[in-house]
């Protein structure tokens, strides 16, 4: 959407050497779905009050289409 959004973790801890064996099944479930839903937004010095607003009206779109959001 233009607003500087990336995704910020490839995998979930739970995926990294040395740490898996501390979860369980479940917690790697969770911890992968998780990581998967994580958006980091931009917040430098440089965003205006207008790119804030136009990340609000963005998220909050994809928010209300969301299909796994549970209501």
């Amino acid at each position: 959407a233009g607003i500087g959004a990336t995704g910020s973790y490839p995998r979930s801890i739970a995926d990294l050497p040395g740490v898996a064996h501390a979860s369980g099944t479940r917690g790697t479930v969770v911890a992968a779905d998780v990581a998967s839903r994580i958006l980091t937004l931009p917040t430098h010095p440089f965003v205006t009050s207008a790119d804030v607003q136009t990340m609000l009206n963005v998220v909050t779109d994809a928010y209300a289409r969301a299909t796994w959001v549970a209501r």
